[in-house]
């Protein structure tokens, strides 16, 4: 069984980019980068703890395949905004990336 036979979701990657104001001020971004199918398991709380971030954050784990994504970076699935909080090449081949991310609230 592939992981591409599992992705069973379609999640949207947005990407920052960086405009100066008319007022001089740096803003950042987000748009639209690619839109990917993925696997999304929900993270329990104590996992989310381990990754440094309050309890009451919620959070997902994505499964692809090698995708581009980086930590910057936000997913959005069903209308939530996520922010990446790490990424992973599990099997070290290029076959499969985690990404771990957080609700933004």
């Amino acid at each position: 069984m592939s992981i591409e036979s599992l992705a069973d979701k379609t999640v949207t990657i947005e990407r920052s980019s960086v405009a100066v104001s008319s007022t001089g001020a740096y803003e950042e971004t987000f748009g639209i980068w690619k839109t990917i199918k993925a696997r999304i398991q929900p993270l329990k709380a104590d996992e989310l703890v381990k990754l440094g971030r309050e309890a009451t954050d919620i959070g997902i784990r994505l499964y692809c395949i090698p995708a581009g994504i980086q930590e910057p970076d936000r997913i959005v699935y069903s209308g939530r905004t996520f922010e990446v909080l790490g990424v992973r090449d599990i099997d070290e081949q290029g076959r499969l990336m985690t990404v771990d991310c957080v609700e933004r609230l």
